[in-house]
């Protein structure tokens, strides 16, 4: 059984365009594009950073009966532990 055609589907699925079209970038294209992914996925880790630190100062983790927002990341986010103490680390803090 061969899964990497089923993998190849996942990977088209999760992309906005898939890498059907991939193929026939030429290497500047695809660097360029990549290098255009990575800035709009820092942009997006940006405002996520930006959310969990509006639910940490609102105390909103504690109402969907998280104790941090550490937890409330495992939980309600479904990140791994791991991936949970990344964006906790490089959220923006409020001083009091």
């Amino acid at each position: 059984m061969d899964t990497s055609a089923g993998a190849k589907d996942g990977v088209v699925k999760l992309v906005p365009g898939g890498d059907a079209g991939l193929a026939r970038l030429s290497d500047r294209e695809l660097l360029a594009k990549t290098r255009a992914l990575v800035g709009r996925s820092n942009q997006v880790f940006a405002a996520l950073l930006a959310h969990l630190a509006e639910v940490d100062a609102r105390g909103l983790h504690r109402t969907r009966a998280c104790a941090s927002p550490y937890t409330y990341c495992i939980y309600e986010l479904r990140f791994s532990e791991a991936g949970s103490s990344r964006p906790l680390r490089g959220r923006p803090r409020r001083r009091p």
